[in-house]
């Protein structure tokens, strides 16, 4: 009867949370994440971290009871407030803990008087606060089976397995029989984890939810017995005041602490390390009207020739763009909350140095061996491979770079650091104080080489205990390698030759003006991953490696593609070959007029991924480019005939005549709308060259040389270094749909590079794309070794041999009834719905109209993937359902997902209601994606994708 409230509360909220949809946060700072939400899974394995009982206790089970007990947290989280239950007053907070529960479980001096305290509270546990809750709720746990010592308070043994879990989860809610709430969790579990009468228990739901059971056919009898856990010997480490190192509050994360203060790239020859190379040239388009009859001459006649033009302003924004595939600190992105496994894969810095000590919260001081697993995956690479006294060389040297002292005769990385003056970075708290780098002058640790030392273990011995073991405790948190953000420069230069500008008429204007001559970027991370890459560089290769000359990488910035529209005003400094009269016109034979500064895929692939964000400024160009007297026929255009003068008389008596076959005489007037033709007309006002730090030294430190850390496994190839241009210089980009440059021109609109729009503007980071498969392709070879599992890549660009065929027509069918093919907007817009439209090869998916606005899967699967904030990405709220096979789809741009994570769905399933969120819609419409890959960036231009149309009997797009 003790456990009837907590029915009670269940039965009156359950069947509400099933259909909720609201956000996770309540009012206040009571926090409540639905089950789905990585805040739980964050939750948990923040309570495990500290080292009690939860981290004794299965962290499935821990969500299973998570989802039945904070059901009315997370479905109504305005309204909470973490207040006692009108109908069970004695019951409390997220896990519905009783006040004699609580007294049990909870020592004297960690209890207080938690109703409606939702923060964490140094040396207290508070049943309102979720990480405090699920530590409770685990002793708890442990106590009904009989292995919780509750005078010494002390765990005598762990819930591990599944009998454990079956019998203190039944004897938490007081039933081990079913009944009108449980009924609804069967919806939670697959066909053969349900029971043979269709019914479960809590207990039943909780084992099998969790998959400690992994078919009903193993659970025991509905009824209570003797039974106990296992007594053993375990850690426990929980320490409710947290010792002496307390979390503090870091205003920015500790491996991005001064974002923005960008520190100059070494002195005296900084050109040495900086990267040349394009950022993606501006492209005004403007719409110029183009009269058929050609141009008057003055003589009354009129020749096959026009003015074309762009005029108007040109802002070029990049006041933020995201840097990749190095490492992520903001946690506003999704890419923050993926596991660490997760981050190093795509993240050249945090699987090089790690992350381990160099996050806001600190490590557990006394780890359990689960905690003790999670440290050492994060350690990264280096603190790995490196000798501990070396990890201190590098550590006092971060000092002194704090303190103004580095000296490169004392310089134990063997190169030049990204810069010899660091910021002050903070360390840690000690007894609720920071502890800065220019703390830990002279109370570093020792060395063996220290002139006062002889001996090193006693002077170590005695370090560890200086003020308390202060020094000692934090020395981990010190960091290495440089936390700065790195200065960069973007150069614009105005089209404006002399020497040599070319028109097809030989007739110009040309006056582009901006007001910036250059932009000064900061970078972040790039001087990390240089100075750790390179310092494993010499770690791991011969010193001769080092020494030997480096062939001289091209200051390359114009990559190979070029435009082939004879609607194109440029300037360009390269004058293509006049042709005479009886050859080819001038377009066919190389109207080639200026680089777009974009990728060609002839030579190169880009590499996508999150990051931080790099922040610049934005600047603004006066365009002004006229082409007089182009010819008819370097535009491919036919020149109206004129005709005999033809009558066109009104009501009135008044006579007007037709003297050019395009026009007409409607109801008497005359009429010349069809000699009038609208093109759009790009020019190019300017070109940005960027010069980005340490790219070159990154690649050599980590590739296509002969000291490349992850040319372990091949053999080096002087060739391959001399060739990087061309085959092997891939750049990374920053996902599409976060954060870029844009373009915007004041008279019509801009593009960036292949008719991209100009909010589609990329920073290319040269070479950045092929490290980043460098290291993959050296995961590929460890992987097996060390999970014994094969790899599964995050570029799938860089493995082009594991793409598979796509599934053949009739895998896929439409997700909507009556859904058809939008070719033109309501404007008479082109628009990009295809697969690799050819106006836009970017787009990588099938867009639909739905003229019900109901969503479907197009084949049965089950949801892996659901957002539902639109400005979280440019596809707004969407859905990825995985269907068994290697293949995801993805529905974007919905009004709402009607569907959660974890759902399996059938071609009936309605799982969203189309829409335009998101900033890459133009108006509504439903954007389906074909991928072998589930992260929504792998829906995206170099992510393993197939054109669903051809998934689709019937579908036809051109």
């Amino acid at each position: 009867m003790r456990q009837l409230p907590r029915i009670l509360l269940l039965f009156f909220f359950f069947l509400a949370w099933l259909f909720s949809a609201l956000p996770a946060y309540a009012d206040g700072a009571c926090i409540a994440p639905r089950p789905d939400d990585p805040e739980l899974k964050q939750a948990i394995k923040e309570a495990q971290k500290r080292g009690g009982a939860a981290a004794l206790v299965n962290p499935n089970v821990l969500k299973a009871i998570y989802l039945m007990e904070a059901a009315v947290e997370y479905s109504y989280p305005e309204k909470w407030q973490c207040q006692r239950y009108p109908h069970a007053p004695s019951f409390v907070g997220l896990m519905s803990v009783s006040d004699t529960e609580y007294a049990t479980v909870v020592p004297l001096e960690e209890q207080m008087n938690d109703i409606g305290v939702c923060e964490g509270k140094t040396c207290e546990l508070s049943r309102c606060n979720i990480v405090d809750a699920l530590e409770i709720v685990s002793r708890v746990l442990l106590d009904k089976i009989y292995i919780w010592d509750q005078k010494k308070d002390i765990p005598l043994g762990k819930l591990d397995d599944a009998s454990d879990a079956y019998y203190a989860s039944c004897r938490y809610y007081g039933t081990f029989l079913p009944d009108d709430i449980t009924k609804n969790l069967v919806a939670y579990l697959p066909p053969e984890k349900i029971p043979a009468d269709g019914q479960t228990s809590y207990c039943e739901f909780v084992t099998l939810y969790s998959g400690l059971y992994s078919n009903a056919s193993q659970l025991p009898l509905r009824t209570d017995k003797p039974y106990s856990g296992m007594t053993s010997d375990v850690k426990f480490t929980f320490d409710s005041c947290g010792g002496q190192i307390t979390p503090g509050k870091f205003d920015t994360h500790p491996l991005r602490p001064n974002p923005g203060e960008a520190r100059p790239v070494p002195s005296p020859s900084p050109d040495n390390f900086l990267t040349t190379y394009c950022a993606m040239r501006p492209t005004p388009v403007e719409k110029n009207t183009i009269d058929l009859r050609g141009k008057p001459n003055g003589s009354g006649g009129r020749d096959a020739v026009t003015d074309l033009q762009t005029i108007g302003g040109l802002i070029q924004d990049f006041s933020k763009f995201v840097t990749p595939l190095l490492s992520i600190t903001d946690q506003t992105k999704s890419d923050y909350s993926l596991p660490y496994e997760d981050k190093a894969q795509r993240y050249l810095a945090d699987y090089l140095e790690g992350r381990a000590y160099y996050e806001p919260e600190p490590e557990p001081a006394n780890p359990t061996p689960e905690q003790q697993t999670d440290l050492f995956n994060r350690l990264g690479v280096f603190r790995k491979l490196a000798p501990k006294t070396y990890q201190d060389e590098l550590k006092r040297a971060i000092i002194k770079r704090a303190n103004n002292q580095f000296s490169p005769d004392d310089n134990p990385y063997g190169f030049p650091p990204a810069s010899d003056i660091i910021q002050n970075y903070t360390v840690g708290f000690w007894q609720g104080k920071a502890v800065t780098l220019k703390d830990y002058l002279d109370n570093w640790a020792p060395l063996p080489n220290d002139p006062n030392v002889t001996d090193y273990a006693a002077a170590y011995t005695l370090w560890k205990i200086k003020d308390g073991g202060k020094w000692s405790a934090l020395w981990p948190y010190v960091p290495m390698f440089s936390r700065e953000d790195t200065k960069g420069t973007i150069t614009i230069i105005d089209s404006n030759p002399p020497p040599d500008p070319w028109s097809p008429s030989g007739q110009w204007e040309e006056k582009n003006t901006s007001d910036k001559e250059t932009l000064e970027v900061s970078h972040p991370h790039l001087a990390r991953a240089y100075e750790v890459s390179t310092t494993l560089s010499y770690l791991l290769t011969p010193q001769a490696q080092h020494e030997a000359e480096r062939p001289q990488l091209k200051d390359e910035w114009l990559p190979k593609m070029w435009e082939l529209s004879s609607y194109w005003l440029d300037p360009s400094y390269i004058k293509p070959d006049i042709q005479s009269d009886n050859q080819p016109p001038l377009y066919e034979a190389g109207l080639l007029l200026g680089p777009l500064c974009d990728l060609d895929p002839n030579f190169g692939t880009a590499i996508y991924s999150s990051g931080d964000n790099a922040l610049n400024d934005q600047f603004g160009t006066n365009v002004r480019r006229i082409d007089k007297n182009v010819p008819f026929k370097f535009l491919n255009l036919t020149q109206s005939p004129p005709i005999n003068p033809v009558a066109c008389v009104d009501g009135q008596g008044n006579t007007s005549y037709l003297n050019y076959e395009c026009e007409q005489c409607l109801n008497g007037q005359k009429n010349e709308s069809k000699c009038y033709i609208t093109k759009d007309v790009r020019s190019n006002p300017d070109y940005l060259i960027s010069y980005t730090p340490f790219l070159n030294q990154i690649l050599t430190s980590t590739t296509l040389s002969g000291r490349g850390i992850f040319d372990i496994f091949s053999v080096y190839d002087p060739e391959k270094e001399k060739s990087l241009d061309q085959q092997y210089g891939w750049p990374g980009l920053g996902s599409e749909g976060e954060d870029s440059p844009k373009y915007t021109y004041s008279n019509g609109r801009a593009e960036a590079g292949v008719y991209k729009a100009g909010s589609t503007q990329s920073y290319y980071y040269r070479f950045l794309g092929t490290v980043q498969c460098a290291k993959e392709r050296t995961l590929q070879v460890l992987q097996p070794f060390i999970t014994g599992e094969q790899y599964k890549p995050f570029a799938s660009a860089c493995f082009p041999e594991l793409a598979a065929s796509p599934p053949p027509a009739g895998e896929l069918v439409w997700p909507c009834p009556n859904a058809y093919i939008l070719y033109t907007s309501s404007s008479g817009e082109d628009l990009a719905v295809c697969y690799e439209d050819p106006d836009r090869p970017y787009h990588k998916g099938l867009d639909l109209q739905c003229p019900t606005g109901q969503i479907f899967p197009s084949a049965p699967g089950t949801v892996v993937d659901v957002n539902q904030n639109p400005d979280a990405h440019g596809f707004g709220i969407y859905v990825i359902i995985d269907h068994h096979n290697g293949w995801f789809t993805l529905y974007a741009h919905l009004n709402e997902a009607t569907v959660s994570v974890g759902d399996e769905v059938n071609l009936t399933t309605q799982i969203g209601t189309q829409d335009d969120s998101g900033s890459w819609s133009d108006g509504s419409h439903l954007h389906l994606g074909y991928s072998q890959g589930s992260h929504p960036d792998q829906f995206l231009n170099g992510g393993p994708t197939a054109d669903p149309c051809k998934a689709i009997s019937g579908c036809v797009c051109n």
